[in-house]
């Protein structure tokens, strides 16, 4: 009887023993991996172009190294111990490490636009550098790093990134080449000094012409539409355009109004322009575009005082705005 006893108190200590021993083991490896991201994020914070916080990196290595070597590690846990080694400029290593976790470079692409949102452009083109060493023929990553280059207003930079990036198959579901053109005709466009109107439409043409609907499709078709409308005063194209996207967005005010000042500058029909832009104005009164369009259209005309009147009235609801004042000043010059 007391043998039983015995038997059972030590089966019941064993089993009591060996579920402690495994909760403290989860609780030593969640402790290191914890420990080990409060370093990768101080590591994130210091981050800047010019150096990487290799320190940070070293003390969450060694941490979440202790996490990924414990029984059944967890995969943030190395995803971390990857992004340690990255920070210390071991790419080689960081890549392998995240080979192990499944869509991982699809998450760096993500942590790269989540920076590029917030205007952290350094960050963001590190996390898409890291993407773009996990899978080498991919053309997202090295698109988004183009593209983070031209908001940071280097597109001189940026091009050689998009041309890398069209040269690269596209994936079923990646970036496509009409964006890519599309991408590469702004920078063209609006980013270089001097620019380059005839090379831009290249581009914008490439993009458009297949008509093969795209995310920013109406975007690119937007910006085509006024290199033809203000930089090359190609009106007839220019309203192609315009009348496309004022069918796809009929609210889109800047669209509306933009379309009435290349038919005026096509047909030189007053009349048309007055009577669009007015109902314009009086279906939505507190957009400046109507008022400002037709300013325009009663400068082109030669009616001073009607543009002068009609600039007036859309600096009361933007005032101060520049463009306007400018065009004010120009309306007294002889």
């Amino acid at each position: 009887m007391q043998q039983r006893l015995f038997l059972r108190k030590a089966w019941f200590w064993g089993i009591l023993i060996f579920f402690l021993a495994l909760h403290l083991t989860s609780i030593i490896r969640i402790t290191y991996e914890n420990v080990g991201y409060v370093f990768l994020n101080r590591g994130l914070r210091d981050f800047s172009g010019d150096f990487l916080p290799q320190e940070w990196g070293q003390r969450a290595e060694i941490y979440l190294q202790g996490a990924v070597d414990s029984p059944d590690p967890r995969s943030s846990a190395v995803r971390g111990l990857g992004l340690s080694l990255a920070l210390q400029g071991k790419t080689q290593d960081a890549v392998a490490s995240w080979q192990t976790v499944p869509e991982m470079e699809l998450e760096l692409l993500q942590l790269g636009h989540h920076a590029r949102e917030g205007k952290q452009y350094t960050l963001a083109m590190q996390w898409y550098t890291w993407a773009a060493a996990m899978q080498t023929d991919w053309r997202d990553p090295i698109y988004y790093t183009g593209l983070t280059l031209a908001e940071m207003g280097q597109g001189d930079v940026a091009i050689p990134y998009y041309e890398m990036a069209v040269s690269l198959e596209p994936t079923s579901e990646g970036v496509t080449n009409d964006e890519i053109y599309c991408e590469l005709a702004w920078v063209y466009h609006w980013l270089l000094e001097p620019r380059d109107p005839q090379l831009a439409l290249t581009y914008y043409d490439l993009a458009l012409t297949k008509n093969e609907i795209f995310p920013s499709i109406d975007r690119c078709r937007f910006k085509r539409a006024e290199l033809l409308m203000w930089s090359l005063h190609d009106f007839e194209r220019a309203i192609e355009d315009y009348e496309i996207l004022s069918q796809h967005q009929p609210q889109n005010v800047l669209v509306v109004s933009n379309l009435a000042l290349a038919r005026y500058e096509q047909t030189s029909d007053l009349t048309a322009a007055e009577v669009s832009l007015m109902a314009l104005i009086e279906n939505f009164p507190e957009s400046p575009w109507g008022y400002w369009r037709l300013a325009d259209v009663y400068r082109e005309a030669g009616a001073v005082n009607q543009a002068r009147e009609w600039y007036e009235r859309t600096l009361l609801i933007i005032p101060g705005e520049p463009q306007l004042q400018t065009q004010l000043e120009r309306l007294e010059q002889p």
